[in-house]
């Protein structure tokens, strides 16, 4: 069989000066600075280009990478730490945070890739060899598989040959049979109640590659990346049968292409292919998901009696949610996109769409509230009073209405939704995928905007964003909500749309409202300025991180709270 390629360092023909033995260098790591984690991991970063430049014994080199691999996690987790909340597209500052990040894990694959190259080269059958040799390339895919899954998490494309190196180590180890033997590793990344091996290692970053990672929400990336972990051992990586294959998930050996859905439509002749079956790994999903979130399967409607309520429990049923979508979804375009350009403007967010929806209206959800219930025969003038002055408090939260519009570039259009970009007028936005937006095509006139949700983002080499709409609908009602019976209940009023008819799917009346607040069940007081009514949410439609959309019943009355009756 011939070697895997590897982009490796160029290795300086003298002897590396000093001389760094193991011991050594783990008091040097020691005596890093403490307290500030950049200038710690830039002396780091360093010390291991000179490593890796250096000539040493493979068994050296393993020891004193060995040593490096703590220090280098637990700076990993610092730096990161700044990127889990940031705008995107990335700042200048958070940019070389993420570079650094990428710096650190690609010459600690460096290493452990030198180590792989001189042992496949020496082709040594002694055990300890043997060992070193499993152990090199799990962790060489290991941390080149870290730096995708970083790339995913701030909406950036992998660095270039990453995926190719990746799939030439995986074959190599198939080709050997040592895939699926057990690995000793001190220093995991993820504690996990598995057994580490090769297979695990690729196959984790192949099925987060198909499960759409730029359409999943910010973060989510790296808790998928360790949930299928459990999966691995059922995701088959197949010889080819045929030499096209059509609606089955496949891989090219012999590039630096991502694991992907291929089409009926396309034509794919892959030079070293593969068929990646991962239907035994939805269905463990399914039965996950199941009782997790207690779905009913017959009728796709989650039991109301059994929803999960905790915060926590309700994010990871979203989450599963996305990801059964992901991967039990027609992955073939339904809708003919045609290429066309328009500029438009964009509002980001829910409480922006609400103010462009209303055409720019005061939000004063109380005092509406209370000309609508108040009687001018019933009123008690001190109590009157007080509530007026609580509720003019409560509205003046609501005074501010800095909600800037960005301008964006259309390059496709459909019935379902749109694709755009945006330059450098876009880089103080905080897009997110999941975010709900309104929009306006500067060629057409009234003020009738479009409301979508961000389905993908992609950023750029220039950080610009490439961005994916899908549509919701033509209009929305802006209305004011707060829950007076279930999950919610108390909060004070918030902005929300009324979406009477629905464009990408096929509910026909739905309430847009912030993400977490309310869930299955809870009673909601609809205030539309002029008029007061009540609702009950019925159906979860749609769940990100920044909105839920929700199917809903309209009650006759106010609903009662028997909780609070005696």
């Amino acid at each position: 069989m011939t070697l895997p390629v590897l982009n490796l360092p160029l290795l300086s023909s003298k002897r590396p000066k000093p001389y760094i033995k193991p011991k050594k260098f783990r008091l040097w790591l020691n005596g890093l600075p403490v307290g500030n984690v950049q200038k710690s991991s830039q002396i780091v970063l360093q010390q291991l280009k000179i490593l890796n430049q250096s000539r040493y014994p493979y068994s050296e080199r393993s020891q004193l990478l060995d040593a490096l691999r703590p220090t280098i996690r637990q700076l990993l987790l610092s730096l990161k730490q700044p990127l889990h909340r940031a705008n995107l597209p990335l700042s200048d500052e958070n940019n070389l945070v993420a570079q650094l990040i990428q710096d650190l894990l690609s010459e600690i694959a460096h290493g452990y890739k030198l180590i792989t190259s001189d042992l496949m080269e020496k082709n040594s059958r002694k055990e300890n060899d043997q060992l070193l040799l499993r152990e090199s390339i799990y962790l060489s895919i290991q941390y080149l598989a870290r730096s995708i899954v970083e790339s995913y998490l701030i909406y950036t494309a992998p660095q270039y040959d990453i995926w190719r190196e990746l799939h030439q180590l995986y074959r190599y180890a198939e080709y050997e049979h040592i895939q699926n033997e057990a690995i000793d590793d001190p220093y995991p990344d993820y504690v996990l109640p598995v057994q580490y091996t090769i297979d695990l290692v690729y196959k984790r970053i192949v099925l987060l590659s198909l499960s759409a990672p730029y359409h999943l929400m910010q973060n989510e990336a790296e808790d998928i990346y360790y949930l299928v972990s459990a999966w691995t051992s059922v995701c088959e990586i197949q010889e080819l049968e045929k030499k096209h294959i059509s609606n089955q998930y496949g891989v090219d050996f012999a590039t630096d292409m991502s694991p992907r859905y291929i089409p009926d439509n396309l034509e794919w002749e892959p030079v070293d292919g593969r068929v990646i079956d991962i239907s035994e790994v939805k269905a463990r999903l399914t039965n996950h998901t199941t009782k997790i979130l207690r779905l009913n399967v017959d009728s796709d409607d989650l039991i109301n009696d059994d929803t999960p309520r905790s915060l926590k429990e309700r994010q990871q049923r979203d989450m599963l949610l996305r990801l059964m979508d992901a991967w039990h979804s027609k992955l073939t375009r339904g809708t003919h996109r045609e290429d066309r350009g328009a500029k438009l403007r964009m509002a980001l967010g829910l409480n922006a769409c609400h103010f462009y929806c209303s055409n720019k209206a005061t939000f004063t959800p109380e005092m509406d509230e209370l000309r609508l219930i108040s009687s001018t025969e019933n009123k008690q003038a001190t109590v009157f009073a007080n509530i007026y002055r609580e509720a003019l408090h409560k509205d003046r939260i609501h005074e501010n209405n800095a909600y800037p519009i960005s301008p964006w570039q259309q390059h496709n259009i459909s019935h379902t939704g749109l694709a755009l970009s945006c330059g450098e007028s876009c880089n103080n936005m905080n897009i997110k995928v999941g975010e709900v937006v309104s929009y306006l095509f500067e060629s057409k006139t009234g003020l009738r905007w479009k409301i979508g949700i961000i389905r993908w983002v992609h950023i750029n080499e220039e950080n610009n964003i490439d961005m994916g709409i899908m549509n919701l609908s033509h209009s929305a009602v802006p209305i004011a909500i707060k829950a007076v019976k279930g999950l919610g209940k108390g909060t004070d009023y918030f902005r929300s749309l009324l979406v009477p008819k629905q464009v990408s799917i096929r509910q026909l009346r739905s309430i847009i409202v912030p993400s977490m607040l309310y869930d299955i069940g809870t009673a909601l007081s609809v205030n539309m300025k002029t008029k007061l009514f009540y609702i009950k949410l019925r159906k979860l439609i749609i769940s990100t991180g920044n909105i839920a959309m929700f199917e809903f019943e309209t009650l006759e009355n106010a609903p009662v709270d028997l909780s609070q009756e005696i």
